[in-house]
């Protein structure tokens, strides 16, 4: 075609194609578009592109055919091979920033707009995606508006506040890609704030290594959300710290880095990413030292030229004056002489301490006189001081010197030691003695043959690595007794006892089987204990057995063929017994044990040292003495006992074994608080009520303890605050959790639980630590360094429990919403985690290993330390995903719609095959692993008008949680559907507090209706207290609450709604919830929100919330409702039973006969008294002449209840004894 010719469209030498589109024109190669130069105009220019040169100019590709000048344009001139069009991917613009906050409360929609530039080439599809945490929660394809060509909208309502990231993609016909992102924060109106709650800033503290200092935080964001996270950071450590929330507070530990003045800052975070600070700085000095820290606030006497003594800054110090508070530091004030470094020479040294008892903190006062020992050093009260106040903080205490303790003596000849000598030959005995404070002076070894009765003395010599050594020969074939002995410098030793044997021929076996050693026996007259053995010969025939008591020194024998012997106690307290056996060479194996034994009738004690519990027997008369006379005594339940005082005796007598807190006040007007156990006949510890038991959480803080303290009522028993239980929280993870920021949280809640006679039981909650979500628990499990400190955490917990409570019996629940999360999730029980049955690793183990180690290593606690306790898991209503509607599976029955919607009986099926289901996957995960006692389920802890979803305050029905009578109904069907899958009981826990407004029930306190809860933080309704214990509510002024709680889909008779007065009554339930396996109630305030049936009513500031609604309810429900616990059965007819129905334990066997005429499928179970499921056995053959004999090993000496349920019938029981 030749230039100048006829344009195309005019022209017949041209074909029309179409549009421009790239299925008409050809497309250039990405590669080729990419590595072309593109064209601009250049006037002058003298250069040019050479042949082959790739040219791009107005979307299309060039190629020169020949060199070319520079300001030649590409489409003007045939030197230039038109070789195809270069695509673009499309562009993609929006009115949503890169980076966009909105401030919104409530949330509103955002118009999100993508505005596209195509480049000629047709778009094919824009997708518009919304995440937060990660996850979609928006991803859709939009449509071209109709109105402006190339813009997309999407209207978009976000479901919370949070970061988000938003991404348009447009593709085209070629499918290239354009993108647009966006990061969106979505925030409340008000910022977070954050302040330092203690200690105060600017203040001076001390620390050690195992005590760091508390730093507690007030710390707020908008709205019912807690912080994301609350954490600090110093000048010397940029490391984040996180803090726990605890009491309304957050908490987490310093140990500073450097002795002296530090400045830290801590931040709160909202789920916005907004950050809130405050800035302080503490004084601090590590305070390893057993002389007391030095405190500007006190005074320091100097009592008849005698100094005071402190540490401060690594030097101790003497006064030589009075100082009073607010002086200068003990190194810039000439009052005060510095001695030297902290060592035993610099300080006085006191070796008897058999007086002095341990200082904890309590609410009542140290008196005078009395010795105690803190942080190592010892003191004693020159007059009365309140119990929480520090030795080292207040001039009441005098620093009387330092414990110092003896060496430390261990070896292998401790105990008993066999040696099979065919001829005598030297045994050389060894020792490991190492100094502690003071260097080892002596070290003997005393030897005497067990004929003898007196020791020969021998020094031993010392070797390498502090062991000493002494070569023994002995002279004859028998029994030696041995006493190793390491003394210091100042004249104080250690010793250890053993036991050498030197025989010809292999001993005897000889082994005790019952009463273990240790136990004890309460007797008041001496009655002969039987104790069992067995014995076999070895080498030799056995030729006799004895016992010889070491406090009589008789010796019985028995026969060579005896499995018992007889020994009558002749002393009260502890008697050490050797039990032996001896061949016919007259070689001899012993077993040394000891027994004590306990005159239950009297006990005397020292209010200065007083034990957190008295304990006394079922059916006999105890006579407590004290050092003081008794003015007054008021007891917490005053159905466990009758008791009488008379100048310092306190008898107590009582036929029902279980617990209660006394107050005792003396003539000195000392008021004591302290915990009365009675204990079963046979001297075992009582474990729940023979009622169904309350509980309330609790914390140790002054309003708690107070409370519990001072709220004791033995004149108007409403006003009394009886119950049996008080629970509390063990959380916050091992790596920043309770041990950091309340080491002594564990101790002082089993302290006081028992001081108050009330039963402590534990949540451990430590997957989780500064935080909780599915995300962070898994993190978590599969995390080693994580989950290694979480079992050490868990072995300390049982450790502090142990020390404090001895015999006495707890519980623990693990980990709420745990498993809830993973059944949401679906996750398997094979789902790899960092705990194995053995071990700890990378993937060492699955979901299922970690739970039933947790289960192994609790159960294993309790056999090897003989702890007295029960645990369990906690499980969550909400855990099955998918299966209920936006208010819970509880809620089931309000729905008209979907599957079985408006048929009550298919919605109550559905909701106890929810329980089962959620208990299925929770004992396939192990829960039930390693003879776990129960299982527990929640409700929510907030109270129901503090969750707002979507909720229209004139609406009852809209609020998820504000449950009426048909839902608390639901959810006891939830639990009986549990408790009949488990086959163990079910405890209730974090059953919220709050009630009603309208109530007509007078408040004791006040004589007046209660006050209004205005459904503000701390003060919010809620339906269970009304439906636990019954109240009637006035709803003449509320219509729709009227309609709402005088549903009665399941006709239960104790609703009664009377549509005149518009008043409903809420039945007490109790009574129910012995039908459903319900043994105890743990109630009380779950979150900081809360609303609060315990601690201190007076406001402002009150924690006592809900102007005493529950406490009263509670005391209503012991005086006029009480409902005694039988795990949930009755007894009830079999229409075909025949007149010798037996069921009976033999052998270790269970026989069941007669259960009919004719043979019949009978369900066979078998409890123990505390609900335990010992055998489940369906489907047997039981008749007139069958008998079924089961082989089941079970204790003998104690109750069971056996369960039978045949065809037809709804079951009975029988109680039989073994």
């Amino acid at each position: 075609m030749n230039a100048n010719t006829a344009a195309p469209d005019v022209n017949p030498a041209w074909t029309l194609l179409g549009a421009c589109t790239s299925s008409v024109v050809p497309v250039a190669s990405d590669a080729d578009c990419a590595s072309a130069t593109a064209w601009v105009t250049q006037p002058g220019a003298t250069t040019g592109f050479p042949t082959d040169a790739l040219v791009s100019y107005n979307n299309g590709l060039y190629k020169a055919k020949y060199y070319i000048n520079i300001d030649v344009r590409p489409d003007s001139h045939d030197a230039y091979t038109f070789e195809g069009v270069c695509v673009k991917p499309p562009t993609v613009t929006s009115n949503i920033s890169a980076s966009q906050n909105y401030t919104m409360d409530p949330l509103q929609n955002i118009l999100a707009t993508a505005t596209v530039q195509d480049f000629g080439v047709d778009i094919t599809e824009v997708l518009i995606t919304i995440q937060k945490d990660g996850v979609d929660v928006v991803s859709t394809v939009l449509s071209e508006s109709t109105v402006t060509a190339g813009t997309y909208d999407y209207n978009w309502l976000p479901t919370t506040y949070g970061a988000y990231t938003l991404v348009f993609k447009a593709t085209n016909q070629s499918n290239k890609e354009g993108f647009y992102n966006a990061s969106i924060i979505i925030n409340r109106q008000v910022p977070p704030s954050i302040s330092l709650v203690s200690p105060a800033d600017g203040s001076l503290s001390y620390y050690t290594a195992s005590q760091p200092i508390s730093l507690v935080f007030n710390a707020q964001v908008n709205g019912n959300l807690p912080p994301k996270k609350v954490y600090y950071k110093t000048t010397a450590n940029s490391q984040a710290v996180y803090a726990s929330y605890v009491n309304n507070n957050y908490r987490a530990s310093w140990t500073p880095a450097l002795d002296g003045i530090t400045t830290i800052t801590a931040f709160v975070e909202d789920e916005n990413a907004n950050i809130a600070t405050v800035v302080f700085s503490l004084e601090a000095y590590n305070s390893n030292c057993a002389a007391p820290n030095w405190y500007s606030t006190r005074n320091y006497p100097f009592t008849s030229g005698t100094p005071s003594t402190v540490y401060y800054n690594g030097f101790i110090y003497e006064n030589t004056a009075y100082v009073t508070s607010g002086g200068n530091p003990p190194n810039t004030n000439a009052l005060w002489t510095n001695i030297g470094t902290c060592v035993p020479a610099n300080l006085t040294i006191q070796t008897n301490c058999d007086d002095f008892i341990d200082w904890v903190s309590k609410p009542d006062n140290y008196v005078g006189n009395v010795n105690v020992v803190y942080n190592e050093g010892l003191y004693r009260t020159s007059y009365p001081i309140v119990g929480t106040v520090t030795p080292d903080q207040s001039d009441a205490y005098v620093f009387l010197g330092i414990c110092v303790k003896p060496p430390v003596l261990t070896s292998s000849f401790e105990g008993a030691k066999t040696f099979i000598q065919p001829t005598l030959q030297t045994i050389n005995i060894l020792a490991t003695i190492v100094d502690v404070d003071f260097p080892i002076s002596t070290t003997k070894v005393f030897i005497k043959k067990f004929s003898q009765s007196t020791f020969q003395s021998f020094d031993m010599t010392l070797g390498a690595n502090n062991q000493y050594t002494y070569d023994f020969i002995p002279d004859a074939y028998t029994d030696y007794n041995i006493r190793i002995e390491g003394t210091n410098s100042i004249n104080l030793s250690s010793e250890l006892i053993g036991a050498i044997k030197v025989a010809k021929n292999q001993p005897p076996n000889i082994a005790l089987t019952t009463p273990e050693s240790d136990s004890r026996f309460f007797q008041l007259n001496f009655t002969p204990i039987v104790i069992h053995f067995t014995a076999s010969q070895t080498d030799r025939p056995i030729q006799s057995i004895s016992l010889y008591d070491e406090f009589t020194t008789i010796t019985s024998s028995a026969s060579a063929t005896a499995t018992s012997i007889s020994w009558t106690p002749s002393q009260y307290g502890i008697t050490n017994l050797r039990l032996g056996i001896t061949d016919d060479m007259g070689t001899s194996n012993y077993v040394y044990l000891k027994y004590e034994i306990i005159d239950p009738s009297k006990e005397s004690i020292l209010f200065a040292n007083l034990p957190y519990q008295l304990k006394g027997l079922e059916g006999v008369t105890k006579v407590f003495t004290f050092d003081k006379t008794i003015t007054s005594v008021k007891s917490r339940d005053l159905t466990l006992t009758q008791f009488s005082f008379a100048n310092s005796k306190l008898t107590v007598n009582s036929n029902n074994p279980g617990r209660t807190g006394l107050e005792i006040t003396t003539s000195d007007g000392d008021k004591y608080y302290i915990g009365l156990r009675i204990d079963n006949a046979d001297g075992t510890v009582p474990r729940y009520p023979t009622h169904i038991s309350i509980g309330s959480v609790s914390e140790d803080i002054p309003d708690d303890v107070n409370f519990f303290n001072n709220g004791i009522n033995n004149t108007n028993l409403m006003l009394n605050n009886r119950m049996d239980v008080r629970y509390t929280y063990i959380n916050g993870g091992p790596l920043i959790g309770w041990n950091t920021w309340q080491p002594d949280r564990v101790m002082k809640f089993a302290r006081n639980s028992l001081k108050m006679g009330l039963m402590p039981v534990f949540i451990f909650y430590n997957i989780p630590d500064g935080g909780e979500s599915y995300t962070t628990n898994l993190e978590h499990i599969q995390s080693p360094t994580y989950m290694t400190a979480y079992f050490e955490n868990l072995e300390l917990f049982l450790n502090q429990v142990r020390d404090i409570v001895g015999d006495e019996f707890f519980g623990v629940i693990f980990e709420p919403d745990f498993l809830g999360y993973m059944q949401q999730n679906s996750e398997p029980e094979t789902l790899a985690t960092a705990v194995g049955a053995t071990t700890i690793g990378t993937n060492a183990g699955t979901l299922k290993s970690l739970v039933e180690r947790i289960n192994f290593e609790i159960n294993k606690k309790r056999i090897d330390d003989n702890l007295n306790l029960e645990f369990g898991w906690q499980m969550n209503l909400w855990a099955k995903p998918n299966v209920a509607g936006v208010r819970g599976i509880i809620r089931e029955t309000d729905n008209v719609s979907g599957v079985g919607g408006g048929d009550f009986q298919t919605q109550l099926q559905k909701i106890k095959q929810t329980a089962i289901d959620i208990y299925r996957y929770s004992e396939r995960m192990g829960i039930m692993s390693h003879n776990a006692d129960f299982i527990s389920i929640d409700k929510y802890g907030l109270d129901a008008l503090g969750y707002s979803n979507a909720s229209d305050p004139a609406d009852p029905s809209s609020w998820t949680w504000f449950w009426n009578n048909d839902h608390w109904l639901n959810y006891f069907a939830f639990v009986r559907a549990l408790f009949e899958e488990a086959g163990v009981h079910v405890i209730l826990w974090q059953i919220t507090v709050g009630h009603i407004n309208g109530s007509t029930t007078i408040n004791e306190y006040t004589g007046t209706n209660f006050a209004t809860l205005p459904n503000t933080s701390k003060y919010y309704e809620d339906s269970a207290s009304p439906f636990f214990f019954g109240d009637e509510i006035d709803f003449s002024n509320d219509q729709a609450r009227f309609d709402y709680f005088s549903q009665n889909k399941h006709n239960d008779p104790k609703l009664i709604s009377n549509p005149t007065s518009k008043h409903v009554t809420f039945g007490n339930h109790f009574e129910e919830l012995n039908d459903i396996g319900v043994k105890l109630v743990l109630m009380g305030a779950g979150v900081g929100d809360s609303t609060d049936g315990i601690g201190d009513p007076v406001a402002p500031g009150a924690t006592l919330t809900d102007d005493h609604f529950w406490i009263q309810k509670v005391q209503d429900y012991y005086i006029n409702h009480l409902i005694t616990s039988t795990l949930g059965f009755e007894p009830s007819d079999i229409s075909d039973l025949t007149p010798d129905f037996t069921v009976l334990i033999d052998n270790q066997q269970l026989i069941i006969k007669n259960i009919s005429k004719a043979p019949k499928n009978t369900d066979v179970y078998l409890f123990d008294l505390t609900g335990k499921r010992l055998i489940d056995k369906p489907n047997q053959q039981i008749g007139t002449s069958e008998t079924i004999r089961l082989s089941h090993t079970i204790p003998s000496n104690t109750f069971y209840i056996c369960i039978l349920k045949t065809e037809g019938s709804v079951g009975a029981f029988k109680i039989i004894s073994k």
